[in-house]
């Protein structure tokens, strides 16, 4: 498993700011089908809970340097490792729910997302990275609002 160096690199330099080169080769990795590893369901449980942990730590200190959302309180980050699918699954807690959906949420989001990807790179097989508030999907506790149809009135023709 890579050391904690690696990811402390990766998280200081994930918080200078956006960097056009390092997020178009996060994006292309991060969309990479079983990317090269271990599949999750191959790992033992202790293995899981070690890696789990691990991400737990890391991710929970790049989310104490992002900006807070409209709502948002802090964040409670608790990763689990789901052994059938090359997903993972983040949860934020209750308190990381925004006011609303937008571009911040989106932006902390693929910031977590990109982390684990690079911390297990070559380690472990991921697909997916999905995030939970208070165990939920966002948009569960948030829908997006689609506009309702409303017919237009047709003036009558006098």
């Amino acid at each position: 498993m890579r050391n904690l160096s690696h990811c402390a690199l990766l998280i200081a330099l994930i918080s200078q700011g956006p960097s056009p080169a390092i997020n178009a080769a996060a994006a292309a990795r991060a969309e990479v089908p079983h990317q090269s590893g271990k599949p999750i369901e191959d790992l033992s449980k202790s293995e899981r809970l070690e890696i789990e942990g691990m991400l737990d730590g890391v991710l929970a200190e790049a989310a104490a340097r992002f900006k807070l959302i409209d709502g948002q309180s802090g964040f409670d980050i608790r990763t689990r490792l789901v052994p059938h699918g090359y997903r993972i699954v983040i949860e934020m807690g209750s308190r990381a729910i925004p006011a609303h959906t937008g571009s911040e949420l989106e932006d902390q989001q693929h910031t977590l997302s990109t982390i684990v990807h690079e911390s297990l790179a070559g380690e472990i097989s991921v697909d997916v990275v999905e995030f939970r508030y208070g165990g939920r999907d966002i948009f569960d506790i948030l829908p997006e609002e689609v506009p309702t149809f409303q017919p237009r009135k047709q003036n009558a023709i006098r």
